[in-house]
């Protein structure tokens, strides 16, 4: 038993420390050498499921939730779990049938209907998230970024009635700050078309200010990494290889869409998902970052100018990730498309990896796309929440995407939202013969497949299929960014 205790107190040493892989040895060991009751061993399953969800692997992950339900079938927040895991890994039948299984357990399992309502809003399925959302707004009528995803479905959602509930709780709660944000988004929403910007930009700035604060720690270490390390640090990588255990990936032609948010990456992703080629469309995986952070981290944020990349671990890791996420083959080569926009940073690095990879740069106007950044709801983009932090990205972006065309001017087009929605056809023709892929008409009508998964912030529009750009969207926007002329010599 004081071994056990040792063990048990080792594995969870390891998992403060980060150190995942370790841990997850730990509790194997437990769970081989010793006899435990059937409680303990459920439990010891749920942390390796945690663990293997930290380490991406999600196949892993399934299998010891499964295990769980084994020994206990009646736990709807594991069925939530299984179900979350499922949509992690592109199932999204099988993510339904679990979020079900979770509420037909528990039908006050707020997360879970909140869940499926997201799975099927992301899938197209307007009527039916609805009805979910209604479901958890009973449950929980407070509950305003429930409200916020309906509004997105249902414009006609909010009322004044609505509006002076939605300001009082902002004005009167100070806990669930994600909550408050989506009330403060709601109230900017319904200033637009009103002559007075005044009150819509002190509801964005209340918003975005709360966003931040929803996830504060979090969102203070991945600024200070987009914004200070990775700039500075991304052009002093020095690849390490051991030539005799990677594996170039030749059979592997990855197209990664790169670029600013809200640039015209989703429907460009779909359109080259949409064509007679089966491509697999990923969405924002964020595996390249992610990949290189689980193996160089400490190196990443020490003062080390030089930072020698293992290409051998990144590559492990990535390739492995990426096998989780059930990637359609085309008789031996593999073609998918990540849309992990930050990835033009990386492109050096996914070449060494993948020598075959195509990168796709989408563009637009940019005051466009700084007022549409920060008028979005981008809760997972730390530095998208003040407008001083977006124009610093931006700046940062515009140069290293200057040098990376420069550089690898044969890997990488650009396609400006613009041009491909006035001219769809022969703009999408020109990113089709770049990727070495048989265009075809149906690709521009994306809108029609029964297959269309789209988890971003532009999925409700893109539904509409192709529209003209609105040029004159954001003109009223403009002062806000007056202050800022003399500082960046591209605005």
């Amino acid at each position: 038993m004081n071994k056990y205790n040792q063990l048990i107190k080792k594995a969870k040493t390891f998992f403060d420390a980060n150190q995942f892989e370790n841990a997850n040895n730990c509790i194997l060991d437990i769970i081989k050498s010793y006899e435990i009751d059937l409680k303990t061993k459920s439990n010891l399953y749920l942390l390796l499921a945690d663990i293997n969800t930290k380490l991406n692997n999600l196949k892993d992950t399934n299998s010891y939730l499964l295990k769980y339900l084994e020994i206990n079938s009646n736990n709807s927040k594991v069925f939530n779990l299984i179900a979350n895991n499922y949509l992690k890994m592109r199932e999204y039948a099988k993510a339904e049938e679990y979020y079900l299984n979770a509420i037909n357990l528990n039908k006050n399992n707020e997360a879970a209907i909140i869940n499926l309502a997201i799975l099927l809003e992301n899938l197209g399925k307007k009527t039916e998230a609805l009805k979910f959302y209604e479901k958890a707004i009973k449950i929980n009528p407070d509950n305003l970024s429930v409200l916020y995803n309906m509004n997105k479905l249902e414009k006609k959602r909010l009322n004044n009635k609505k509006i002076s509930l939605i300001k009082d709780y902002v004005e009167s709660n100070n806990q669930n700050f994600f909550n408050i944000a989506s009330g403060y988004f709601l109230l900017a929403e319904n200033e637009i078309g009103k002559d007075n910007k005044k009150d819509e930009i002190f509801y964005l700035k209340k918003a975005n200010y709360y966003s931040f604060k929803s996830k504060e720690k979090v969102n203070e270490q991945a600024l200070n990494y987009w914004l200070n390390i990775i700039p500075k640090k991304f052009n002093n990588f020095l690849f390490i290889e051991n030539n005799k255990n990677l594996i170039e990936e030749k059979n592997l032609n990855p197209i990664f869409v790169v670029g600013l948010p809200r640039s015209g990456s989703t429907i460009t992703e779909t359109i080259i998902s949409s064509g007679k080629n089966y491509i697999t469309a990923l969405g924002e995986t964020n595996l390249v970052n992610w990949s290189l952070l689980n193996t160089h981290r400490n190196i990443l944020f020490s003062n080390s100018q030089k930072v020698e990349l293992n290409l051998d671990l990144i590559h492990n890791k990535l390739i492995n990730s990426y096998k989780n996420l059930n990637i359609n083959k085309i008789n031996e080569n593999i073609t998918f498309v990540d849309k992990s926009l930050e990835n033009f940073f990386y492109i050096d690095l996914i070449l060494k990896i993948f020598p075959n990879a195509k990168f796709i740069h989408t563009h637009r106007n940019l005051e466009d796309n700084i007022f549409s950044i920060y008028k979005e709801f981008l809760n997972k983009i730390s530095w998208s929440h003040s407008l001083d932090n977006i124009l610093f990205y931006i700046d940062n972006y515009l140069k290293v995407i200057q040098k990376t065309k420069e550089k690898h001017s044969d890997k990488i087009i650009s396609v400006s939202l613009e041009e491909l929605t006035i001219d769809p056809k022969n703009i999408s023709k020109r990113v089709f013969q770049f990727c070495n892929l048989e265009w075809d008409e149906n690709c521009l009508n994306y809108q029609k497949r029964k297959n269309f998964y789209s988890s971003t912030a532009s999925n409700n529009q893109i539904r509409s299929g192709i529209q003209n750009y609105n040029n004159k969207k954001y003109e009223n926007y403009h002062f806000l960014i007056k202050d800022f002329k003399s500082k960046y010599d591209w605005l």
